[in-house]
């Protein structure tokens, strides 16, 4: 929940978190546009077509995404068969250790997000007031039907639309080079090699090529020794 900047009136402390929440809205749907894209791609990889117009007039025709993403995993086990099985679909679990999903399971968690953000509704949650009398709002989307139980209400608020971003960009990048690593050569395909044997996880490790890099803080100015 975002304070007030320094003599902020209340009115543009509330259109800056308006604000906020709709730039990182927009964010999420460019984000898993570029989902799409990848998947795009990867379906003409998988048709061995180089004819990538031809591959998305017949993916972008695919509106549900429960049976494009079946269509996916048909096309990769005719290509490949059970060889990057476990980076697509995982591991199964053991005795005293679950299973681990692979990137189907992200793909699908990223479309389940993506009609939320696109279909609920905009709502602001209320707090306060805080010790200079002023009351804390929180921009949020949830679940358009505004008349049903609001005790367990789930919502998706600026942080988690900023984490969706990143993860949709990153699995658009791994579709991308799983595209791309057939044409790889020397030290480029080395660690690529070993990624695409292994259950894709997100996040990611801290030593996977497409982990995100936390910003470097600002450094505040130095004083002159002149």
């Amino acid at each position: 929940m975002a304070d007030y900047l320094p003599g902020e009136p209340s009115n543009a402390y509330a259109k800056r978190n308006h604000d906020e929440m709709l730039r990182v809205r927009g964010d999420a749907i460019q984000a898993y546009g570029t989902v799409e894209q990848a998947l795009s791609i990867l379906v003409a990889h998988l048709l061995n077509t180089v004819d990538k117009e031809a591959a998305g007039i017949v993916f972008f025709r695919m509106t549900s995404t429960w049976h494009r993403n079946q269509a996916i995993e048909l096309l990769i086990n005719k290509k490949f068969g059970d060889r990057f099985d476990a980076f697509w679909h995982g591991l199964p679990g053991s005795p005293g250790k679950p299973k681990t999903s692979g990137l189907m399971a992200l793909i699908r968690q990223l479309d389940e997000t993506r009609n939320q953000i696109v279909h609920w509704t905009a709502s602001v949650n209320i707090t306060g007031p805080d010790d200079q009398g002023r009351f804390l709002r929180e921009d949020a989307l949830q679940p358009p039907n505004i008349w049903a139980n609001t005790s367990a209400l789930r919502q998706l608020k600026v942080p988690d639309l900023v984490e969706f971003s990143r993860k949709a960009r990153f699995v658009a990048g791994v579709i991308t080079q799983f595209v791309i690593y057939p044409k790889m050569s020397g030290d480029a395909r080395n660690p690529w090699h070993d990624i695409f044997r292994l259950p894709c996880i997100y996040p990611p490790s801290v030593s996977h090529p497409l982990a995100h890099k936390p910003d470097a803080p600002e450094t505040p100015p130095q004083p002159s020794d002149a």
